[in-house]
């Protein structure tokens, strides 16, 4: 027995390791379940905060594409509109003839005018200088049609699919825009209702190129290496789309809204592209330290005291990751292998910051355009309490005059500055704007100035452009008037004719010769304003309701326009003539 405990001993001693081993292979096997649940920890910590980061992305994606597509169906729909609204079709479609009633010679006048008119439309349109709009066919009837395109070779195109689309629209009554895909090209198909009671078959149909929309879009979404969308219209026609749409599992993060033109936007990532990376990176950095494990265990020992510092060190710039912070960065070490690891760590963390980044970026910008908002009203808030600390210093000092002008100003200046949603105002508000500017005058000028409106009653509640008769009264005043010794007179009238109204401003101030070159017929030097209204009642109403001048030296001057007769119920009804 006891020779058999003998041999043992030797056995059992062979197997107690030295303390210094001990410490050796418990220090690394710390340091490697540190490592390893720093790296799981990690891994999770980067997953969530990238999960955040791709989603919002994601959505900014899907918004900005949605931005643009709604941006061109707007200008698209405004082509159509401003087509619609031009002379020759709304004059075709507030008579009542049809086109079988015209003669060759008529018929011939008709579309050219409206050829012209459509020419005069398309010139410097942005869809259509893009390439985004490739035809433009107005329908009369089935074989009576006004095209036009940007190339002449491209007059046929599409003919036969067209006149489908325009039968189509006659034998349904559908009214609205609706959108066809045909022959590669989207088709957007406005019927337009007459204006005279006689029913009209007339439609409006505006050809876009596939490819063309497409390529808008694309550019976009190839930051998205898995990306695939999909834009569908209210009945869920496919309208185009990018990427393998068969593609799409459950393992893709599929994000669709509903537009506010009613289509509706699809767009899908793979979760792979979210999870792939940081697996990667994760993968590599375990695997490198597993090739730190044959290292001799004497060496581990004498690093014990470094590799605990390291661990530490890294435990607490993972939590810091894991709170945001993803400017930290391990320091340099001065070995090999702990660099190696620190630089595998600071490239994780750079990439995760300059994703983080970009949505950061979007957001101060964001906040900068509000700031911005905030400071750009500041100014007149300030010049408002000016005005009325001086109303009130002047009223304290009796000084009634002073007092009723700083009232007078800030009123102008409030109507002036004040945002309005309609470029058009009743008469009875465009001429409260003139009387208060006129009060402000006439204390300046006293006996010298003197005026009187003839507007009737029935008149005063029809529309006008807004700041339409202000220019005109102060082109009076400071060009025709201020240079009198004695006094002036200037008179604003409204008159009736028929389905216009003619709004007038005279004076008898010292005139001028209307022999004047063409860029000085305004007379007073009163350009920017005058040339303004000018511009503003070309484009509402066309070339015959422009502003007209009439004056000579010593006798005055007349400023007249003419515009349609529009009230409250009426002035809207241009716009909607579409369905």
């Amino acid at each position: 027995m006891r020779n058999r405990l003998q041999k043992k001993v030797p056995l059992v001693a062979s197997l107690v390791m030295p303390i210094r081993l001990k410490v050796t292979l418990t220090s690394v096997l710390i340091a490697t379940v540190v490592a390893v649940v720093a790296s799981i920890t990690f891994f999770y910590a980067i997953k969530n905060i990238t999960q955040k980061t791709f989603t919002t992305n994601l959505e900014a994606l899907q918004t900005e594409i949605e931005q643009i597509l709604v941006s061109d169906m707007v200008s698209i729909d405004n082509t159509a509109r401003h087509i619609i609204q031009s002379a020759s079709v709304f004059n075709y479609l507030s008579n009542g003839s049809l086109p079988s009633e015209y003669d060759e010679y008529e018929l011939f006048s008709l579309k050219s005018a409206m050829g012209k008119d459509i020419s005069r439309q398309l010139f410097f349109n942005p869809a259509f200088e893009s390439g985004l709009i490739q035809i433009v066919r107005l329908f009369l009837e089935k074989d009576i049609i006004i095209t036009q395109t940007k190339k002449a070779t491209e007059q046929n195109l599409n003919v036969s699919s067209d006149i489908s689309t325009y039968q189509y629209l006659q034998e349904s009554g559908n009214t609205g825009r609706q959108v066809f895909v045909n022959e590669g090209r989207l088709s957007f198909a406005y019927p337009i209702s007459s204006l005279s009671g006689v029913r009209k078959p007339t439609a409006l149909i505006i050809g876009c190129n596939v490819d063309q929309f497409k390529h808008r879009y694309d550019a976009l979404v190839e930051s998205f290496s898995s990306a695939v969308y999909a834009v569908y219209d209210q009945n869920g026609l496919m309208l185009f789309s990018y990427g393998d749409l068969g593609s799409i599992s459950q393992n893709y993060k599929v994000k669709t809204n509903k537009l506010s033109n009613g289509f509706i936007s699809t767009i899908a990532v793979s979760n792979k592209e979210l999870t792939g990376k940081v697996s990667d990176i994760t993968f590599k950095y375990l695997l490198f330290f597993l090739a730190l494990m044959p290292i001799p265990l004497l060496a581990a020992f004498f690093m014990t005291r470094r590799m605990r510092f390291f661990a530490e060190n890294f435990i607490k710039h993972i939590k810091r990751v894991g709170e945001g912070d993803f400017a930290v960065t391990l320091p340099v070490y001065g070995d090999d292998e702990l660099d190696e690891i620190g630089k595998a760590f600071n490239t994780m963390t750079g990439k995760i910051n300059s994703l983080v980044e970009e949505v950061y970026k979007k957001q101060f910008l964001i906040q900068q355009m509000k700031i911005q908002l905030l400071q750009n009203q500041m100014n007149p808030h300030f010049l408002f309490n000016v005005l009325f600390s001086m109303s009130t210093r002047a009223k304290m000092n009796r000084d009634e005059t002073l007092y009723q002008m700083t009232v007078l100003l800030s009123k102008f200046l409030r109507t002036n500055i004040a945002s309005n949603d309609s470029m058009m105002v009743p008469i009875k508000s465009e001429m409260d704007y003139v009387d208060t500017y006129l009060n402000i005058q006439a204390m300046r000028f006293g006996d010298r100035l003197a005026y009187e409106w003839q507007i009737p009653r029935e008149l005063m509640d029809c529309y006008c452009p807004r700041l339409s008769i202000q220019p005109l009264v102060e082109n009076s005043v400071m060009h025709g008037i201020e240079p009198l010794t004695r006094t002036g007179h200037i008179v604003i009238s409204v008159s009736d004719e028929k389905d216009f109204i003619i709004v007038t401003v005279e004076d008898d101030g010292v005139g001028f010769d209307m022999s004047l070159s063409e860029d000085r017929k305004d007379g007073r030097g009163n350009h920017i304003a005058l040339d303004n209204l000018r511009q503003r009642l070309r484009l509402l109403y066309g070339d015959e309701c422009t502003l007209r001048m009439e004056s000579a030296v010593g006798m005055g001057c007349t400023a007249s326009f003419r515009i349609p007769k529009q009230r409250e119920e009426q002035k809207d009804v241009i716009p909607n003539i579409i369905g």
